[in-house]
This record gives structure tokens, C-alpha cells and sequence, in this order.
């Protein structure tokens, strides 16, 4: 937990002009499934997840793919001086195309599930949500549209709610977050 007597800042300069907007995939599993995450320490990589661990050997994340500039997550603070008290809500905004049977019953399982998501963005940056607690569905539709050019699918909200910003998840964290530990390699 952070406390407020051991805060530092350090200052920010301007990055580069090479970031992207928008989320590339999002991976998603039931939160009994995980029996816990670990954040790194060190100076260099403190509140980094260095680890997920898992219920079985066999349970792992599953992704979740739409197409370009259909997903987004927002993180917003909530801060009241007068209460003593802050919070962060993330929401993360999913769009999938084409209202059928299969995505149905994936989004009618999404809208009742407590879970843990992590969301890769368009700079390859991976963010865990759930650390605190469980995420969960705030809103969902299902659309058919009007015009034979509008979208037809389903859109659905999960929202994060935590103490601090999301944590990242670095890249072999990741794939062993998506790799089931009794899987070999096949060529």
C-alpha cells in the first residue's frame, strides 16, 4: 500500500511524438481463477505486476478481439480532500461487430462475471484492471442498426474500481498470463 509520507516526485518531460490512441486486444479471466497478482518493489519497476498466479495449471486469460478504433479505456480520479478519500474508476469500452448466437452468450457471460482484464493499447503497453476489485459490467447493448451500413453487434462497458491507476503488466508477465505452464511450443 503507498503512503502518502514516502511520496516523491520526480517531474516530467515531453515524450516523443510516436504514441498512439486506442487499445489493440483485451484479455480477460473469471476473477476465482486467479489466486493472486504480485507487484514488484524494486525502484526501478515498483508497482509493476511481477506475477500472476493461478487456481490450475490450465487456467489462463482468454482474448478478446474487434476491430481498430472500436475499444477504449478511460481512467478517472475521484478525489475528495474533505472525506480523506480517492478512488479510480476505469472503464473500459469493447465494440464487437455482427449480432450472433456465439457473442451472445460471450457478452450475457461478460455482463455476469467478476473478473480480472488486462488491456494491451495501440503502444504495446499492458494494463491490469481488477487488482482491487473485481471488474465488473456497467452497461451493455446489443444493436442492429438502420441502414444496412449501420453497425450491427454488441457494445459493453467493464469498470474498474481501485485505489490507485491501473498497474502495468510487463510483456512476459503477460504471455504467461496467456500460456497455460503445461503447453509446449509446436512448430
Amino acid at each position: 500500500m503507498l503512503q502518502c509520507s514516502t511520496l516523491a516526485l520526480s517531474g516530467l518531460d515531453i515524450s516523443c511524438p510516436d504514441s498512439m490512441g486506442g487499445i489493440k486486444e483485451v484479455y480477460i479471466i473469471l476473477r476465482d481463477k486467479v489466486t493472486g497478482v504480485v507487484l514488484a518493489t524494486g525502484e526501478n519497476d515498483k508497482d509493476v505486476v511481477s506475477s500472476i498466479t493461478f487456481a490450475n495449471t490450465t487456467d489462463r486469460f482468454k482474448t478478446y478481439k474487434f476491430r481498430k478504433q472500436t475499444g477504449s479505456m478511460t481512467s478517472t480520479a475521484a478525489v475528495d480532500d474533505a472525506a480523506g478519500t480517492s478512488s479510480i474508476s476505469s472503464v473500459l469500452s469493447l465494440q464487437f461487430t455482427k449480432a450472433e448466437q456465439s457473442k451472445r452468450l460471450e457478452i450475457q457471460s461478460l455482463i455476469w462475471a467478476n473478473s480480472y482484464v488486462i488491456v494491451k493499447d495501440q503502444n504495446d503497453n499492458n494494463f491490469l484492471l481488477g487488482y482491487d476489485n473485481p471488474v465488473t459490467c456497467t452497461a451493455a447493448t446489443q444493436v442492429t442498426g438502420q441502414a444496412v451500413a449501420d453497425f450491427n453487434g454488441y457494445t459493453i462497458e467493464l469498470t474498474d474500481l481501485s485505489r490507485q491507476l491501473p498497474f502495468i503488466v510487463p510483456p512476459a508477465v503477460l504471455q504467461n498470463a496467456l500460456t497455460p505452464a503445461n503447453s509446449s511450443d509446436e512448430d
